[in-house]
């Protein structure tokens, strides 16, 4: 993971899962794309494809196959309750919308 100036991340150390991230998005628009986890709710505004894969595959622990072409310069902005496999839904989410493949490989 690589950020830029004002760009952040806040990591939860006792789980050691990301719970906030405010990106910039390296785009012509400034997207203002972020990541929230609050009140049990994962909130995604304006994130880069990428990055949301990113906080995926940290915080749930499982290691994700995609085609890096097919997410390039695609955004995602959706809110979900927070539960254990709540990622295999935000997964088929994103397929389904930006008709894409990504496969879960195994746990980390």
């Amino acid at each position: 993971m690589q950020f830029v100036p004002n760009e952040e991340v806040t990591i939860n150390h006792q789980a050691l899962q990301i719970i906030a991230e405010s990106r910039t998005n390296s785009s012509a628009f400034n997207r203002k794309g972020f990541y929230q986890e609050k009140q049990n709710r994962l909130i995604f505004k304006n994130m880069a494809l990428k990055d949301v894969l990113n906080i995926i595959s940290h915080n749930y622990k499982v290691q994700l196959q995609f085609d890096p072409e097919t997410i390039e310069n695609k955004y995602y902005s959706g809110t979900y309750e927070n539960a254990p496999s709540v990622y295999l839904k935000i997964l088929t989410d994103l397929q389904q919308l930006h008709n894409i493949v990504i496969t879960v490989q195994d746990e980390k």
